[in-house]
């Protein structure tokens, strides 16, 4: 039977629930596990609702969970003090960050122990954020055991991985507390700004040499020291979302890493136009359309061919580039919804590619590698912002927003190259500083490097949206809230595909009994 829905602000509105989610509904406040409707057996709760389906829970879950959170809370916090007072060297703090730390991974234990939601977990892994915190921390503690600080570095960085993930995968716990929550979210927040504090204007790692390798005739490397940096900001930033989520949440009904997709056309933006805006709009689109597929690939050709070196291919770069700028202004003249802008504005992801694109440009402005450095970063932000902006075009093809995502990528991938094995910004000081007597110094190459990683991870999951939306329903950069009953951005809608598919996965095991002793028979 079908199911008529209607879409309001990017939430699909069933006019009834499905079967399976009806069977499921016993209630919808399931958070006071144990709570109790006057007295006796009948008041307790003996399972919580998560995406849809009623998990069971341990009698005894309610006392671990109890004494697991007293326990992480508790030696978290010595663990964190110790780890500060030993300014990652003291040798016997250290030895007693360890033991503390060993004790909050047991409270860990305690607390996850028969309280894991698997069905979460397999949601948040889809979570591209999520998934790069996961390589993070695992690439942290590779680079720690490969080439060690001292002799606590390789144990530091399993638990610094530990701990993070154990933060990160909170969100596939059954019962818990907020203030849990907001505490480990508090501990791990400061944990990674003093670990980036120690790598910048602390003694960790000074003069480690992750890697060395030779570019016509020059010697470069990946210094240790600002590769954690790096990291351990880029693992702050992609949390900062999560973190936020879990401070705005204050009755637990969101999942803090898992986000939503949202629909374009619910009241804030629609593929139609009215074709009273002018004569001449669908025509402007059209060729603006053009225009940025073909000026834009010859730009970026004219780019590659360069080399960020060639004088007379850098002049043509920028003519294309302008005319590629004009034909976006042709596009999104009468063709944006403000409403969209505000929205995306609102997406932390969007700001830190605005944020990056504006620093970028700031960087070639103060030290230029050229005499085309300040063009080649403000044309490089008004292109990157052009396309993350995309969204709030009423009008437009799936063609040109997967080129324009392509070549967007490809620019990413080039500015990378050019830092990394090329010779752009070499030995190129942004800041110096001295420490205890010691110089340091922030490149321009390495800094633009991380910057142009960071941008091209930030506008991943975009990408991603990009290339599985056929249809153009979704917004490419917006994401919604997902609430933990129903698995989507709406409260009181259950994601009835999921529940349908965990109902046949219930199912089957029965039907294949059922077959056998048929055909024994």
């Amino acid at each position: 039977m079908s199911e008529k829905t209607v879409e309001i602000q990017g939430i699909e509105l069933g006019s009834a629930e499905s079967e399976c989610g009806r069977k499921r509904s016993r209630t919808r406040n399931t958070w006071a596990v144990g709570s109790e409707q006057g007295s006796g057996k009948q008041g307790r709760r003996t399972s919580v609702k998560i995406l849809g389906i009623d998990s069971d829970i341990d009698e005894g879950l309610k006392w671990r969970v109890k004494w697991g959170q007293r326990g992480i809370g508790l030696f978290g916090f010595i663990a964190l003090i110790l780890y500060v007072a030993s300014g990652d060297k003291n040798a016997g703090l250290l030895t007693v960050l360890v033991v503390f730390s060993t004790f909050v991974l047991i409270c860990i234990g305690i607390l996850y122990y028969k309280n894991v939601s698997l069905v979460i977990v397999k949601r948040l892994l889809r979570e591209p954020n999520v998934v790069l915190i996961l390589l993070y921390t695992l690439c942290n503690w590779i680079i720690d055991t490969m080439q060690p600080g001292h002799s606590f570095s390789p144990i530091n960085g399993i638990l610094y991985a530990l701990v993070a993930n154990g933060f990160v995968f909170m969100d596939a716990l059954k019962l818990k507390s907020r203030i849990l929550v907001i505490s480990i979210g508090i501990l791990f927040t400061l944990l990674n700004i003093y670990n980036i504090y120690l790598n910048t204007f602390g003694n960790s790692n000074e003069g480690l040499i992750l890697l060395e390798y030779t570019i016509q005739g020059k010697e470069h490397s990946f210094m240790k020291r600002y590769i954690k940096q790096s990291m351990f900001l880029q693992i702050l930033l992609f949390s900062s979302s999560g973190v936020y989520t879990m401070i705005i949440d204050k009755k637990q009904e969101y999942l803090i890493f898992a986000t939503g997709i949202v629909y374009r056309e619910n009241g804030i933006a629609s593929n139609h136009v009215d074709s009273t805006i002018d004569e001449w709009f669908e025509g402007r689109v059209k060729w603006g359309q053009r225009g940025i597929g073909l000026f834009g690939f010859i730009a970026l050709i004219l780019y590659v061919a360069s080399g960020d070196k060639n004088a007379g291919l850098q002049i043509a770069t920028v003519v294309f580039c302008t005319i590629v700028l004009i034909c976006l202004g042709i596009l999104y003249y009468k063709n944006v919804s403000l409403v969209i802008v505000k929205r995306l504005l609102r997406e932390p992801n969007v700001v830190l590619i605005l944020l990056y694109t504006l620093c970028n440009w700031i960087i070639d402005t103060m030290q230029p590698g050229h005499s085309f450095s300040s063009i080649n970063g403000i044309l490089y932000a008004l292109v990157a912002n052009g396309f993350v902006f995309m969204d709030a075009l009423k009008l437009k093809s799936r063609i040109l927003v997967i080129s324009i995502g392509i070549l967007f990528t490809l620019l990413n991938i080039y500015n990378i190259y050019l830092n990394t094995f090329g010779n752009s910004n070499e030995g190129l000081i942004l800041l110096e500083y001295t420490i205890q007597g010691k110089e340091h110094s922030f490149m321009k190459r390495s800094t633009k490097r991380s910057m142009f990683l960071q941008i091209l991870l930030f506008s991943s999951s975009g990408i991603y949206t990009m290339i599985i939306d056929k249809k153009q329903e979704y917004l490419i950069f917006a994401t919604g809230i997902v609430y933990r009953e129903t698995g989507t951005t709406s409260k009181h809608v259950e994601d009835t595909q999921h529940l349908m598919k965990m109902e046949r996965e219930r199912v089957s095991p029965s039907l294949e009994k059922k077959n056998d002793a048929t055909n024994i028979i």
